[in-house]
């Protein structure tokens, strides 16, 4: 029973996860509003305590209504469980509010310990990094903006939309514009409704801003989808499970 237990619970947060990136802000509460009573005493190896709590900080995040109480409650969590990931991950979600507002200072603080995290695990947080040079742009603490634009567009997985971002207050259009357009291509993922939906939004109103053309993307396509190869058992099981409930 507490495998089954266990099983449900992640794949609820799983669940709100997806519905939360997807922008399915009142399906996302409806999950949570299931996950949210059920325990969090899993395995270390199954769960690290603060996940759900970010998860859920994050949702609030990308609604507009994140408060700070929202970031105390994961902290307390993840650092009791020493849960690294998800602190981490905290110190970019507060870096990104912050910037949002316009507070360069603390956003500057929180990226930084994100990078220093990733750092001491030898990895590169290329959002932290980037959203780190931006804040530090205006801020007056950037050394040589264009060249350190150039070298996080050269990063594995560079953070398109603070790239323009960057670029832009630097005064560099076209290369404000072409990273734009790469981040709007990012958020449209699998076109809509499967969208990054909240770095959709941002990079449509950035795209605004600059005034250039929103790009006219093709939406998802279910035909293109090619099925798992154990899609078909996974189905079959389903209805086997819901006749036996049935009956």
């Amino acid at each position: 029973m507490r495998e089954n237990d266990e099983a449900i619970f992640k794949s609820q947060l799983i669940l709100f996860a997806d519905q939360s990136g997807l922008g399915q802000w009142q399906a996302a509460e409806a999950t949570w509003r299931l996950l949210d009573p059920m325990k969090r005493g899993w395995s270390r190896a199954a769960y690290g305590q603060g996940d759900a709590e970010y998860s859920f900080a994050r949702f609030q995040f990308w609604q507009g209504s994140l408060q700070e109480e929202h970031i105390t409650a994961v902290a307390t969590l993840a650092e009791h469980d020493n849960n690294r990931t998800t602190l981490r991950n905290l110190h970019w979600l507060h870096g990104v509010w912050r910037l949002e507002q316009h507070d360069w200072s603390r956003a500057a603080a929180s990226f930084q310990e994100a990078v220093r995290m990733a750092r001491e695990r030898r990895f590169v947080d290329e959002a932290s990094e980037t959203g780190l040079a931006l804040v530090k742009f205006h801020l007056g603490q950037l050394d040589d903006p264009p060249r350190e634009a150039e070298r996080l567009a050269q990063l594995r997985q560079p953070a398109h939309r603070y790239l323009a971002m960057l670029w832009l207050a630097i005064g560099d259009h076209d290369q404000a514009k072409h990273h734009a357009l790469a981040a709007y291509r990012w958020a449209w993922a699998d076109g809509e409704p499967y969208v990054h939906r909240y770095e959709l939004t941002k990079t449509t109103e950035l795209l605004q801003q600059m005034r250039v053309p929103i790009p006219t993307l093709p939406p998802y396509d279910p035909a293109q989808d090619e099925p798992f190869p154990w899609e078909v058992d996974v189905r079959a099981a389903i209805e086997k499970l819901r006749a036996e409930k049935r009956s």
